[in-house]
């Protein structure tokens, strides 16, 4: 219940007028319920844009990170290339080991499609990609929710409401002298929806992203 307090404090307070929101003593169930609040979401600032905003960024370099994170990894772990382990150690110089790279996959399964005729690709697409179906979700899971919830990025480099993510939209909502509690904590209840649904629809696969694919009979 500790855990789960800011939360609904979030939730409850998305529905009070601004005056109960800054009441007190604060009450955590709201005295007048106030849907208005979601309704100003989209009419102080471009909410609907931020969403997109935050939903391209994310889908982009969520794909870009799991496509990337899988060749890399395969090829460090299955490719004796020349070279290989100087562009090895320079990949640990700015990164911290992949687990991807040190997940054991049978060799056997590899030199078989080797003589059926495939080529390293094929088994990549094929084979290595199938069998590490848990592991790649989970990083997708994780990637996506990175993506989606970081703020120091997008408040770098962009500059222009239009282009800003939902993390920086929702700073909006917070002026220098006024603060919009009910809008704020409903633009941070929509902003969450999708993390919700991502979480329990692929929970699962975070504990069977531990387990090696390959090694099941």
């Amino acid at each position: 219940m500790l855990f789960i307090f800011p939360f609904l404090w979030m939730i409850f307070t998305a529905f009070k007028p601004e005056n109960e929101a800054m009441a007190f003593p604060p009450s955590l169930m709201p005295r007048v319920w106030d849907w208005d609040n979601y309704k100003e979401v989209f009419e102080i600032v471009p909410f609907a844009t931020f969403y997109k905003n935050s939903l391209l960024v994310a889908g982009l370099g969520t794909f870009g990170t799991v496509v990337s994170s899988s060749l890399v990894a395969y090829g460090f772990a299955r490719i004796k290339a020349k070279g290989r382990g100087v562009w090895f150690a320079l990949l640990l110089s700015t990164l911290m080991l992949p687990p991807q790279v040190t997940m054991i996959i049978p060799k056997e399964v590899e030199e078989s499609a080797y003589l059926d005729g495939a080529n390293t690709f094929q088994i990549y697409w094929r084979l290595i990609l199938p069998m590490s179906r848990a592991s790649i979700i989970t990083v997708t899971l994780l990637s996506f929710m990175g993506f989606w919830n970081d703020f120091m990025t997008p408040l770098i480099y962009l500059h222009s409401m239009e282009k800003y993510t939902l993390a920086i939209g929702v700073m909006q909502f917070q002026g220098a002298l006024t603060v919009y509690w009910g809008p704020m904590m409903a633009a941070s209840t929509l902003m969450l929806l999708p993390l919700i649904l991502i979480f329990f629809t692929g929970q699962k696969y975070f504990v069977q992203g531990i387990a090696t694919q390959g090694n099941k009979g």
